[in-house]
């Protein structure tokens, strides 16, 4: 009997828990889903200047044409840089695994797969690459530097580094698409649906931030405006709802 009501009570929470993941993961869903709209708003706001060239801000010019010359010319030799990517797809892995108080072990990189076997996997290491590029991090950090070591020189490597990262964001950009469109069996454990639409959002979120680092849109002005625009927009369609209603 006292083994019966132990797996009764097991039972009980297991699917208190399985119920409780459920309405985070669909609260987060929407939110999610809100917030990638909000950001577009921002992002949208952000490029309307009369001050750049072409009537976009001057490094989101420069981002975005080396951005677009950087996709084509990966994609036209996307095989040479495959294997790189693999490297530094479980690369990502394996350094928000150890963040986070994972062990990782048997990494195994082939011309067209790789693995990594995680003791502890979670939601932020499973997507971690798919959001983060450490092309895109290594290079702010230098920019970084460069500014603090050198403040009087920025008009010298600002167009500089905003080259670098437009093409590392070509890079992360065509892979992850390509990634995606495969069947991953990242997104076995965390759903599909939920995990490209946090990787959708994040992304979008990711390049508002590299904005903020190479041009003088503050990341708080980033932030306040990206969750007006949401709430804005939730509100709208609550609003329309009662109407029908």
């Amino acid at each position: 009997m006292a083994k019966e009501k132990k797996l009764e009570k097991k039972e009980k929470n297991c699917y208190l828990k399985s119920i409780l993941r459920l309405i985070c993961k669909g609260v987060l869903s929407v939110f999610a889903y809100f917030w990638a709209i909000g950001i577009i708003r921002t992002f949208i706001q952000y490029t309307d200047s009369d001050d750049g060239i072409m009537g976009v801000p001057e490094p989101f010019f420069y981002f975005i044409c080396t951005f677009s010359i950087g996709t084509i010319l990966i994609a036209f030799f996307e095989n040479r840089f495959s294997r790189h990517y693999l490297y530094c797809h479980e690369l990502t892995h394996a350094i928000f695994a150890i963040l986070t108080g994972s062990k990782i072990s048997n990494l195994k990189i082939h011309k067209t797969s790789a693995s990594i076997k995680v003791s502890k996997p979670n939601l932020i290491v499973v997507l971690a690459p798919y959001i983060i590029s450490l092309h895109i991090l290594f290079f702010l950090f230098l920019y970084g530097c460069f500014s603090v070591a050198f403040p009087n020189c920025s008009n010298i490597y600002h167009n500089f580094f905003t080259i670098l990262i437009g093409f590392s964001a070509s890079f992360h950009f065509l892979f992850t698409v390509k990634s995606l469109l495969q069947k991953q069996t990242d997104f076995e454990r965390s759903g599909f649906f939920f995990s490209y639409l946090l990787i959708t959002t994040l992304n979008l979120a990711g390049a508002m931030t590299i904005f903020t680092c190479i041009d003088k849109i503050s990341f708080n002005y980033f932030i306040r405006s990206s969750l007006s625009h949401t709430f804005d927009t939730i509100t709208k369609i609550w609003i329309n709802i009662i109407n029908i209603i």
